[in-house]
């Protein structure tokens, strides 16, 4: 897993954020466990609940 991967997970936060599916407090838990995740499998709960046209 790369930096990239992990941004691409916080870009898709940030949208859903600004369609207004997040809040901001949930944006950061979110984006924090982004930064610290280790494997993909980590990632992939964060963005599990948004729609898929997010990306």
């Amino acid at each position: 897993m790369s930096d990239a991967d992990r941004e691409d997970v916080v870009g898709r936060l940030r949208r859903a954020v600004s369609e207004g599916r997040l809040s901001m407090h949930e944006f950061d838990e979110r984006a924090v466990a982004a930064y610290e995740a280790k494997t993909r499998g980590d990632l992939e709960p964060l963005t599990a609940d948004l729609p898929k046209n997010l990306w």
